[in-house]
């Protein structure tokens, strides 16, 4: 008897080796199948069916679950199965030509959030184009892409997914962002268009002011960077819609405590790059005087934590320029006591700024340039007492 239960176990355990041998063949020839137009056709009118039959049966049965749970079930499979076309971007063309895009967007919106993920992530894998991919490709692929709506769809998905209380979810949220700085390095005239969605923006702002840290929240502060980076159009519409209260409002928490992890570190040094980047406008410059910005950098400052490297660098950005709203930094610098905080840095580098000494000298003494050149009055005549004052020490130390 015992030999006989052994014989059928090792019979049963063959017929499994056999199975699995024949999935993974099968998943082979599938996957090679997408590396030809017709296989491509035949998986973009699979995916239809299954999206079209899945809604019809929504529709014919909206309290009962289980007559189209199948239908969903062959949803999700044919996700699945038309992700293989990221490994085919000479076939873009054709997936643009057949309207795959329109599906995948619609999807996103798909009452089980399971299948909106799956397709969420079909796109973020498609729009990982390598750096060899033809321009005309990634051109086709992000203008039928925008011509979807799909940061605006983006952000209705993102509005229903708990990040806190599922771990796909996260992934989903994760997944959106991906897909939104896909685009922007495929091409990068798009980030305007991004900064233009509203409902994608207020959310992302949200997200960069919220307290608690997590990868999604160094992810929102990543982004951000691309979108205000060299683009004066984007800095104009990010201080519009009061983003720079935003900024300082993250900021603002770390003036006298460190972050906790190097991650940390990098999501407050994204956000002190955001700052940076916008206060090249001059109106932003304004904006910044107006909501204390100059006032919160300098006490970053005096407290010596870590965010005082960034406060330094935008400082600088602050106060550097022409105009009036220069001037006036320069003016409110001086009456809320920065000199007192700014001529140490010039003459001695603090221990913890020793790797960046030539970057913090040079921030330093790009302050004193500012400032030489806009103040006057009172303002003036303080700011050229201290190269006086101990017997020409600061002036030396120029030198």
């Amino acid at each position: 008897e015992y030999e006989r239960v052994r014989r059928l176990k090792v019979m049963e355990e063959e017929k499994e080796k056999e199975r699995t041998l024949a999935a993974i063949q099968n998943d082979t020839r599938e996957a090679a199948e997408v590396l030809d137009t017709v296989a491509l056709r035949r998986l973009a009118l699979a995916l239809e069916k299954a999206a079209s039959h899945n809604q019809a049966m929504r529709v014919k049965f909206p309290d009962e679950p289980l007559k189209f749970m199948e239908s969903e079930v062959e949803l999700d499979e044919q996700l699945r199965r038309f992700a293989a076309v990221a490994s085919a971007p000479e076939l873009y063309g054709e997936m643009v030509r057949l309207k795959c895009l329109q599906t995948l967007v619609a999807l996103l919106l798909h009452e089980n959030t399971d299948v909106a993920l799956s397709a969420l992530g079909v796109l973020r894998e498609i729009t990982e184009l390598d750096e060899d991919a033809a321009p005309t490709t990634a051109e086709a692929l992000v203008e039928a892409l925008m011509g979807t709506q799909v940061v605006s769809v983006l952000s209705q998905n993102i509005s229903r997914l708990d990040e806190r209380g599922s771990r796909e979810d996260a992934q989903g949220v994760h997944d959106s962002l991906a897909v939104v700085e896909n685009m922007t390095e495929l091409r990068p005239a798009v980030c305007a268009a991004v900064m233009d969605t509203r409902a994608f923006m207020q959310w992302l702002m949200r997200r960069v002011e919220a307290k608690a840290f997590d990868e999604n929240r160094l992810y929102c502060s990543e982004v951000l960077s691309i979108l205000l980076q060299d683009r004066e159009e984007t800095q104009e519409l990010f201080g519009k819609m009061n983003g720079i209260d935003t900024l300082l409002k993250a900021l603002s928490r770390y003036k006298r405590k460190d972050a906790a992890s190097t991650e940390e570190e990098e999501m407050v040094e994204n956000l002190f790059n955001c700052l940076c980047s916008v206060l090249m406008l001059p109106a932003n410059r304004a904006r910044f005087l107006a909501a204390e910005g100059l006032e919160l950098m300098l006490l970053m400052l005096q407290e010596k934590k870590g965010a005082r490297k960034g406060a330094i660098k935008v400082l600088d950005y602050a106060l550097q320029g022409e105009g009036d709203a220069s001037a006036a930094l320069c003016h409110r610098f001086v009456e809320a006591l920065g000199l007192k905080s700014l001529f140490p840095l010039l003459m001695k580098t603090p221990a913890k700024f020793k790797p960046d000494a030539a970057q913090l000298e040079e921030h330093v003494v790009s302050l004193v340039v500012s400032l030489s050149r806009h103040l006057a009055g009172d303002a003036q005549l303080r700011f050229m007492n201290k190269f006086i004052e101990r017997d020409f020490v600061k002036t030396d130390r120029l030198v």
